[in-house]
């Protein structure tokens, strides 16, 4: 068995790898789709594709395969990565290549082989788009072409992906920037309150004036002010995290409204908004953190702008389970959106605010987040006001949290 050849570029070659950040992440639908397709086209019981680290080859989508990854150094994808070139093997058992390679000799004991590279725009071959059998097999030029093809269509998707995901991260520091200076102030006014108190205490130790109530109370008023500050740096800190290692966990809906609306109390209270929260604490949705909070911090950061010239400010956040999914309400007493605006107001780069003052992608991000989620986000049409309704379901099962 012939071991691959490490390429010359090797070092530049994984560090490209790791930046599409799709290593060891769960299968997804076009991903399949685009498997599916290339064993269909060479009519082979397998085929895959390979991601080629330094030390294995790991299957981001794969079928007819049981493995979820091999030694590097047993893999036929090795080869096409050191060589950049398409390799089509008809019978491994007469190739002194691979003959007495276990994949040949053992499960799934392949005797045909065809791999044609996933090429980055760079340069750099990730791993390999490819199809096999268990017996030997020949192919005709327009098979190995169209492979290419759909090779392509994988390496496009998977930079879609980044694209997607840095647009998702530029809205969040976005988000977070717009915020700075009420989060700084909801930071300091607490450590102000804590810091003036713990005067007062001392001054009563040093007098020697123990007053038990007295004390009680101070106490109280420190632990609550710390709970507060908790509470803003746990959303902020939320919010900082990009998306990577976001995965879909059961949380408290309840939980993630009150994170997300702590960073918001510096700018209610200087626009004079009421917030009014309603819904069961206790309710629990399967989904990612990071980006539903996303979600709902642009639908909040949208309700209060739209409130600047309103006479009454309010916004309300409902939310209620509704068979098996959650619907989220977020409805602001604003003039509401004009008639012959509604139909684009989810569309990308489309915003009634002035110059400089939104990108238009918040809302279009958050579509696309709720639509990963299997779910919506839509603008209430029945309704004067602007009301956004977001639905999600309760729980993903193993092949919608795959397909998401």
């Amino acid at each position: 068995m012939t071991r691959p050849e490490i390429p010359k570029n090797e070092e530049l070659r994984l560090e490209e790898l790791y930046s599409y950040q799709i290593l060891d992440t769960e299968p997804e639908e076009h991903f399949d789709d685009l498997v599916w397709m290339a064993a269909e086209l060479a009519k082979t019981p397998m085929a895959m594709i390979s991601l080629v680290e330094k030390n294995r080859q790991w299957f981001k989508s794969k079928t007819g395969f049981v493995a979820e990854e091999t030694s590097r150094e047993v893999s036929f994808c090795g080869h096409v990565v050191a060589s950049g070139q398409s390799i089509v093997v008809e019978d491994t058992t007469k190739d002194s290549r691979f003959a007495d390679n276990p994949l040949v000799t053992k499960h799934p004991n392949i005797r045909f082989y065809m791999g044609v590279p996933l090429i980055s725009p760079s340069g750099s071959v990730l791993g390999t788009l490819c199809v096999m059998d268990t017996v030997p097999r020949t192919v005709c030029p327009r098979q190995i072409r169209s492979l290419k093809t759909l090779a392509h269509q994988v390496v496009t998707l998977m930079n879609r992906k980044v694209e997607g995901r840095a647009l998702i991260r530029n809205n969040q520091l976005t988000s977070i920037g717009e915020l700075a200076g009420g989060i700084a102030h909801e930071i300091n006014n607490p450590m102000a309150i804590i810091s003036g108190r713990t005067q007062i205490l001392r001054r009563m130790i040093e007098e020697n004036r123990y007053e038990p109530e007295k004390f009680e109370k101070d106490l109280q008023v420190i632990q609550a002010t710390c709970d507060r500050i908790v509470k803003v740096i746990r959303g902020l800190l939320k919010m900082s995290r990009g998306t990577v290692g976001d995965t879909y966990d059961r949380i408290r809906f309840g939980v993630l409204v009150e994170e997300v609306t702590s960073l918001f109390n510096q700018k209610l209270s200087q626009g004079g908004v009421s917030l009014v929260v309603e819904g069961d604490p206790s309710v629990e949705v399967e989904c990612r953190s990071i980006e539903i909070s996303q979600v709902l911090m642009n639908l909040i950061s949208n309700a209060i702008d739209s409130l600047v010239s309103a006479n009454e400010r309010k916004i309300f956040i409902r939310w209620a389970v509704v068979g098996q999914k959650l619907r989220v309400e977020i409805e602001d007493t604003g003039a509401g959106i004009p008639a012959d605006l509604r139909d684009r107001v989810m569309k990308a780069y489309f915003t009634t605010k002035p110059a400089g003052q939104g990108t238009g992608l918040g809302l279009s991000i958050s579509q696309k987040i709720c639509e990963a989620h299997h779910g919506r986000l839509e603008l209430d049409s029945q309704t004067e006001v602007a009301k956004f309704v977001m639905t999600l379901p309760l729980e993903l099962g193993r092949k919608s949290r795959k397909a998401a």
